[in-house]
Formats: structure tokens, C-alpha cells, sequence
């Protein structure tokens, strides 16, 4: 049993703190949860600039940047942020960011292993037995 620095309720609910002597956090998880969430409320951008940095290494002013170059649509059709989820497209060889592109559009070029040559053949394929118009 310890008490909550926060609370001041005696629980046994405590996160790992390796550095503390004790070997427990200070504040039980009740209230680390709780400081979270307001934290995720009062910041709602955080996480996404955490992911940005960490995945491509661009701020939310590169990605904000990049889409306003695209005049807020997709590098490879005319969906914008409004109509459809957009991703940072990426070279996975180099990791070097390309564009932004909506989720479909991504999810394409992923699902193809970025080969110009699946691509190909898909364009072939739907050319030989009939495509589904769509809005592009």
C-alpha cells in the first residue's frame, strides 16, 4: 500500500518507476490516467505531431506545408482532406517522404509494393475487361 501523491488515497494501483526507491510511480493510475486524458484534450494535435516526427521526421507545419503546396488535395487524384483521410506517402526503400496523398491512393500504392510494373499490369487488366468510372 502507498499513497497517491495526487489524492491522497492509500492504494496498491501503481504504475513502474524504476528510478524511484520504492520502484513505483508516485501517483497511483487513476490519476496518471486522468492527467493523460486532460492532456490529450488540452492538446489534441500532440499525438499526431509525435507520429509525424517519429515515422517521416516532418513537423505538422511540413505536413500543413506540403498539403497547401497540393492546394489541399491528393498528389495523385482530386480527393481532398474534407472528402477522405490523407496519409504522407513515403519511399519505403529510403524513407524519404514523396507527397500526400488521400488513403485509397495510398493504400494502392502499398498494397502494389510501389512496382511501377503491378501498376501496369493493373491498368492493363481493368483496360482489357472494363473499369468502374469513378469521380477521377
Amino acid at each position: 500500500m502507498k499513497l497517491c501523491s495526487k489524492c491522497g488515497v492509500l492504494t496498491t494501483r501503481f504504475g513502474v518507476a524504476t528510478k524511484n526507491r520504492d520502484g513505483l510511480r508516485s501517483q497511483c493510475k487513476d490519476c496518471d490516467s486522468a492527467d493523460k486524458r486532460k492532456h490529450r484534450k488540452d492538446n489534441p494535435d500532440a499525438n499526431v505531431q509525435y507520429k509525424l516526427k517519429a515515422r517521416y521526421g516532418i513537423t505538422l507545419d511540413d505536413y500543413n506545408d506540403m498539403l497547401q503546396a497540393q492546394n489541399g488535395t491528393c498528389a495523385m487524384c482530386p480527393a481532398t482532406a474534407l472528402d477522405e483521410v490523407m496519409c504522407v506517402d513515403h519511399n519505403h526503400a529510403t524513407g524519404d517522404v514523396r507527397a500526400i496523398l488521400c488513403k485509397p491512393c495510398n493504400t494502392m500504392l502499398g498494397m502494389a509494393k510501389d512496382s511501377v510494373e503491378r501498376l501496369q499490369a493493373g491498368i492493363d487488366y481493368l483496360e482489357e475487361h472494363g473499369s468502374y468510372e469513378s469521380d477521377i
